[in-house]
């Protein structure tokens, strides 16, 4: 019953003070909610870039080839970093006959310069793709058309742009159309279809890009031979096996004039390492956003100083009316204790409905984390007792004569 009537007055006491609370409240609520979004931003943005490391299903994986690991004792001088053996027709129709290979996705990357609208030259990617690997890659067309089916069965001459090289290729003729217009892409007449912005790219270096069908690209270049092969596997569980078997026969007919080996990309190492440079930018800046938390903490023990010095006759009347110092100190303990339940709850709300705005506008999945919530709770009742500890004990070691003689 003590209990209850200690909470009462601590409800009271807040409700009382309005202002005071709403501010000291302020405080902890941009605490909190910093902290949540800087941490919660930090896994969406994680989960994001280990996506893009595989397929829709997670079963493709990438080939690359490594012009220093070929066996022996190869010198450096010998090795030629620019020249790669080229993946040729026979060695796609031999992969294709493998039985743990489910699809190959082929492209061709190369970079070109283009003639802008005001004749200054404009570097781009240009990027040949076959239809089965063109819908899975990450864009939506705003302006114009889109590559149809014909595109790539005829080799048409059409391509689509990123709005980055759009509007680099148009520079201050800002008004003017670029969709149909023809541009000469390494001596060969391509008309511009439309005009696309990408969805996902947290992992693209340079975003002024051409797109156009694989088969366009190798009569721009004269060239029937493949860059880059991904594999999809018919499972997660398959992967790896399907990777060594195409990486097998890459390697058998490379030849011999190339010292290096393909190889298959190894993901899991590179998802340890975007897991470690993200946990680092969230804890570093985490850290930074916790200093906010700490202050407002200050606040919460200031706030309650004054309360005490406020209230220091009511603590003397109830003391000497039986008042136990243990009952006193769990009065103002419970006080500063509500205070930062009440500016955490309203700073977890405020978090994740920014946490939603934020996966809407970067097209991230949103991650809700139950730890993180139970987290911020506890944390929030141990600074409450943190900071409400000296202002209660303040209150509970007042004696009823020296309460009654201030003013």
């Amino acid at each position: 019953m003590k209990a209850l009537e200690s909470i009462r007055f601590a409800v009271k006491s807040i409700i009382n003070h309005k202002l005071r609370s709403i501010l000291t409240i302020v405080g902890l609520i941009v605490g909190v909610a910093s902290i949540i979004i800087i941490v919660t931003m930090g896994q969406m943005a994680e989960a994001s870039l280990k996506s893009q490391f595989a397929g829709p299903d997670g079963n493709i994986v990438s080939i690359n080839y490594n012009p220093f690991a070929g066996e022996g004792d190869t010198s450096l001088i010998d090795v030629n970093v620019n020249e790669s053996p080229k993946i040729s027709e026979t060695d796609i129709i031999e992969i294709r006959k493998s039985e743990k290979v489910k699809n190959l996705i082929l492209s061709n990357t190369n970079t070109i310069k283009l003639q802008g609208q005001q004749n200054e030259i404009v570097q781009a990617d240009l990027l040949g793709i076959e239809e089965t690997s063109f819908n899975n890659k990450g864009f939506e067309v705003i302006k114009g058309k889109n590559l149809t089916p014909f595109d790539f069965q005829f080799g048409k001459s059409s391509a689509i742009i990123s709005e980055e090289l759009e509007s680099e290729l148009l520079g201050n003729k800002v008004k003017q159309e670029i969709i149909r217009s023809i541009i000469n892409v390494n001596g060969y007449p391509v008309e511009i279809a439309g005009v696309y912005k990408e969805t996902n790219n947290a992992l693209s270096l340079n975003t002024n890009k051409m797109i156009v069908s694989l088969q366009l690209y190798q009569n721009i270049f004269k060239s029937s031979s493949i860059d880059t092969i991904e594999v999809e596997a018919f499972s997660v569980e398959d992967m790896e096996s399907a990777g060594k078997e195409v990486v097998n026969i890459l390697n058998k007919n490379k030849g011999e004039q190339f010292t290096g080996q393909f190889e298959v990309l190894n993901l899991e190492e590179m998802k340890k390492g975007v897991s470690v440079l993200t946990n680092t930018l969230t804890l570093l800046i985490g850290g930074i956003a916790g200093i906010s938390l700490f202050v407002a903490g200050i606040g919460v023990m200031n706030i309650m100083l004054i309360s005490v010095t406020e209230r220091t006759k009511e603590i003397g009347i109830r003391k000497a009316l039986g008042a136990t110092r243990g009952l006193i100190l769990f009065q103002f303990l419970i006080e500063s204790i509500m205070l930062t339940l009440l500016g955490g709850i309203l700073g977890i709300i405020l978090a994740y409905g920014s946490i939603s705005v934020i996966a809407l506008i970067f097209d991230w999945k949103v991650v809700f984390s139950p730890i993180i919530i139970i987290a911020a709770l506890s944390f929030l009742v141990i600074l409450g007792i943190i900071f409400g500890i000296i202002p209660a004990n303040k209150a509970a070691k007042l004696k009823p004569v020296e309460a009654f003689r201030f003013e």
